[in-house]
Order: structure tokens, then sequence, then C-alpha cells
């Protein structure tokens, strides 16, 4: 099995509880709740995970948004693709800007119950800095001016 698809399945993409952890992301980030539409996208968004190697491969994880936006264009047009491609404009191949959706998924590492992380950890035999320093680490990263993705943090943090 993939690193993604574990992710997906049972580790810190999981299809259910990471989608959770965003919505409350959002809630606490934003003020409000998202909009139909934002809540389907959130659910979406990291499916393009499955059957990548992203965690020893450093490119992989790089167009993982493709499925969740492919997906969500078919569903709500250009708004849907840009709100999810925007999550990772980071990418090569993303020409999206920054979506709301960035600062909310950054965020639910913040968010997230330290139990949530501690599982993370092992399950997905993370090799970097403890989720206690981690939440530190998301934080500082969205309050500095250049912000950048969680995974390069994780990939600048190994133990």
């Amino acid at each position: 099995m993939t690193d993604g698809t574990r992710s997906y399945l049972i580790g810190c993409h999981q299809f259910l509880i990471h989608p959770l952890c965003v919505l409350w992301a959002w809630r606490k980030w934003y003020g409000s709740w998202p909009k139909l539409w934002q809540v389907v996208c959130i659910f979406l968004h990291d499916i393009g995970i499955c059957g990548r190697q992203y965690l020893t491969d450093k490119t992989a994880k790089d167009g993982h948004w493709m499925l969740g936006a492919w997906i969500a264009w078919k569903f709500f047009g250009q708004k849907g693709w840009n709100f999810c491609a925007g999550h990772t404009p980071e990418s090569k191949w993303c020409s999206c800007e920054r979506s709301t959706l960035w600062y909310a998924d950054k965020y639910s590492w913040v968010v997230a119950p330290i139990w949530w992380l501690w599982h993370n950890y092992k399950v997905e035999n993370f090799q970097v800095t403890h989720p206690w320093e981690w939440k530190i680490l998301i934080a500082k990263n969205l309050l500095a001016e250049k912000h950048f993705s969680s995974h390069k943090l994780y990939q600048d943090n190994f133990l």
C-alpha cells in the first residue's frame, strides 16, 4: 500500500477526520462555517493523495490536488476547481492563487486533537518533530509573512 493510500484510509489525510478538522479550522479561522459547496470540496480536496508515495518521494505530493479539483469542477465549475487547486498553489502544475481552503487546511493541524496527531505520528511512521512541536511549527508558519507548505515543513524537520 502506498504512503498516500494509507494516509487517506487511516492516516493524516483520512477521508473523514481530516476534513472534519478542516471544517473546525475554517470555523475558528474565518469565524463562520463554509458554504455547502465548500464543504463538499473540503471532503474532496485530498482524494488525489491515494496511490502516491508522498512521504518518501519529495515530488509525489505535487499534483495530489488534481483529482479533487477535477471532481469539484464537475460539480461546481471553475470556483470548485480554484478552491481545491488553491489549497496547494505552490504545485508546479497549479496556476491558481491560494484559496481560502489553504488557510483552513493548514490550520487544521493546529486545531486537531493531540491524540489524532499522535495517531498519525505512529501510523504513518512520521520522521518529523513530535506532535506538540508540529502544532507550533504550523502555527508559526501561518503567522509568518512568507507561508510555505506544511509538506515542506515535514520534509525540512525530520528527526
